[in-house]
């Protein structure tokens, strides 16, 4: 008997007891069925361990648990942070399944809140501002900028409380549902669209229900921190109590498998962020941006992107994510053969992502190469 993917991910972060760990451990050195699903929930884990490294920084090993706690309280860095995490990780419990998507959601809270990067922008619409991912391009960032604005947002953060910064609530439940081919196509108002991957057995599709994350902020208390870290430039009075809603649509997954290789497609609508009309975006993207603790050549690069409120920002730390262009599309492929954080077991995964027409698509395979990425993705006009 198989175990359902969702005991598999509480099996990978630590969820079970040990008598548990033990029957699954037992279990999968006989099932290669098992292996291959835990084998992709890895490659999951390890997409959205990459795309928050940055944003979601531990206290250092030598905090004792009450330091720790502490400094969870009442610095950015892990507070406001934390905070952010475990509530959007509350609402989207997709994160024990497919991590990909949670990661859209996440990272754009975190990059939002944070004031880092901006997230997903977009056109105007009659009473709304929707901000819509059309585009996607990499960033390259640092240990060292990494550790320069840990430490301003720490010594900023020492003298504010991050519980005051705003509230962040989720709605909808996620769930991921095995369906047929007719109820995926019935499920989105999208064309779907699977590649052909020569050896590989017909896909198992699943959809994965959409949701949909609020986010207030208190304007004061943000402008403090701004103002604590040496901001001139503040967010307007105008922001204080609006409500940022974003949502996550409707995506269908396609798992393919060949002996121990795995490959997946996902596609989705693009997120969006919706701004209350009247919400100056310019002025909000000026504040960020002259953070004083912001190093000067990312300030550059964020500055000198083209068509920013239409672009989706992925760092790039170790040189392994690369700017490509998809069926006449800007994408951006990961490529994980050469990456630092790879496992013993789980070297060679890669991911390309790209939008086309309002749609988000992300695949991702073991021993998967630019050029069989976009081979496939070719299949896939």
């Amino acid at each position: 008997m198989c175990y359902e993917e969702g005991i598999l991910q509480a099996y990978l972060d630590d969820e079970l007891s040990v008598k548990q760990r033990s029957e699954i451990a037992t279990h999968l050195e006989q099932c290669v069925k098992c292996r291959n699903v835990l084998k992709e929930l890895q490659g999951n884990n390890v997409f959205v361990q990459q795309c928050m490294q940055n944003y979601l920084v531990d206290p250092p090993a030598e905090y004792t648990a009450g330091e720790r706690k502490l400094l969870e309280k009442t610095s950015l860095f892990t507070g406001l942070r934390y905070k952010i995490m475990k509530q959007t990780e509350r609402g989207l419990n997709i994160m024990k399944l497919y991590k990909k998507i949670a990661a859209t959601a996440a990272m754009a809270a975190i990059l939002f809140t944070a004031f880092s990067i901006p997230a997903v922008r977009s056109m105007a619409a009659e009473f709304l501002t929707v901000f819509r991912m059309e585009k996607v391009q990499t960033i390259t960032i640092n240990q060292k900028d990494i550790e320069q604005l840990e430490m301003a947002f720490e010594e900023g953060a020492g003298k504010v409380s991050v519980d005051n910064f705003g509230k962040i609530e989720v709605t909808g439940k996620q769930e991921s549902v095995p369906v047929t081919l007719n109820q995926a196509t019935k499920a989105i108002d999208f064309d779907l669209k699977l590649p052909r991957p020569a050896g590989y057995d017909d896909p198992e599709l699943l959809k994965i229900t959409g949701s949909t994350a609020c986010l207030t902020l208190d304007v004061a208390s943000v402008n403090s921190l701004l103002q604590a870290m040496g901001s001139t430039k503040l967010l307007p009075e105008s922001l204080d109590g609006q409500t940022f809603t974003m949502h996550i649509p409707t995506a269908i997954a396609a798992n393919y498998r060949s002996g121990d290789d795995v490959l997946m497609v996902i596609q989705a609508r693009s997120p969006e962020i919706k701004v209350p009309s009247g919400v100056d975006v310019l002025a909000i993207r000026d504040a960020l941006l002259n953070v004083p603790a912001l190093p000067d050549h990312l300030r550059k690069q964020l500055l000198a992107v083209d068509d920013w409120q239409h672009t989706v920002l992925i760092p790039d730390m170790d040189g392994t994510s690369r700017d490509v262009v998809v069926n006449g599309n800007p994408g951006v492929f990961m490529d994980g053969s050469n990456r630092s954080d790879n496992s013993e077991h789980m070297t060679g995964m890669s991911y390309l992502v790209w939008q086309n027409n309002g749609v988000v698509y992300a695949l991702s395979g073991t021993d998967l190469d630019e050029n069989s990425a976009l081979t496939l993705a070719g299949q896939m006009k």
